[in-house]
């Protein structure tokens, strides 16, 4: 029997852009010390870490403090596929996937095994400079900082670690992706699509109540998590661990 088959580049395209280094965007911009204080910005001459990007040359990016934390990372590549799915669903962003390390360089979601092979989902480990994602330079991408407490940290490090050592048990949820998009939820244990896996992981170490969203989520409702800060938001790739530490 024939069995249609849902590219998970579609709702949950999983893209990263090549490892290229990040332009020099950051221009600082010194203002008087009162400025800052009133504001409650940092101080370029503060040191490393603190420096201002300008509004004009730079896109949004903020500081990240030492506290624990994960990040949710939202991304629209602009292939043919996520351009007609942003035609169909109206989302900027349709794609997600998590990090426990604040500087992106392992990102972890449900999405294409091989970067050429658009029906050969499963649960994937991404790395901006290799794989799928190396293949889309001009990814647009929020960054989603969310407060964690040390043991969820640890949790989910070690959930996340554990799914990639025995990732071939998991799936893509190639029926539950077709079915949203006519609002019917179906879930199959061990099978997921990319925001329906930024939830389950969430919900299950209690980072957020299991009713904070619908039977359905999509990538871009993941924005509304309770306690979650934008740190970035523009092209992945000149993302820089520097500029937002963990």
């Amino acid at each position: 029997m024939y069995r249609a088959r849902a590219d998970p580049g579609l709702f949950c395209q999983v893209f990263l852009p090549a490892g290229r280094r990040a332009k020099n965007s950051l221009a600082v911009k010194r203002r008087p010390v009162s400025y800052y204080k009133q504001e409650g910005r940092p101080d370029p001459a503060a040191g490393p870490g603190s420096l201002i990007p300008s509004e004009r040359n730079a896109p949004m990016i903020r500081t990240v403090s030492g506290d624990p934390a994960v990040f949710v990372v939202l991304t629209q590549t602009g292939t043919i596929l996520s351009q007609i799915l942003r035609v169909v669903t109206g989302d900027a962003y349709n794609h997600a996937s998590i990090s426990v390390d604040g500087s992106l360089r392992t990102l972890y979601s449900f999405g294409r095994r091989h970067p050429y092979n658009p029906v050969w989902g499963g649960f994937v480990q991404e790395s901006p400079v290799s794989g799928t994602f190396a293949r889309f330079a001009d990814t647009r991408a929020k960054v989603l900082r969310v407060p964690v407490t040390q043991q969820q940290y640890e949790q989910i490090k070690q959930h996340l670690e554990q799914m990639y050592r025995h990732r071939q048990r998991y799936h893509y949820n190639y029926l539950g992706l077709l079915l949203a998009f006519f609002h019917l939820a179906y879930q199959k244990q061990d099978c997921f699509y990319c925001s329906e896996f930024v939830k389950d992981v969430l919900v299950r170490y209690e980072v957020t109540e299991k009713d904070a969203f619908g039977k359905i989520v999509k990538p871009m409702e993941l924005m509304e998590l309770s306690g979650s800060r934008e740190i970035y938001s523009g092209i992945l790739s000149e993302y820089t661990a520097s500029v937002c530490p963990q």
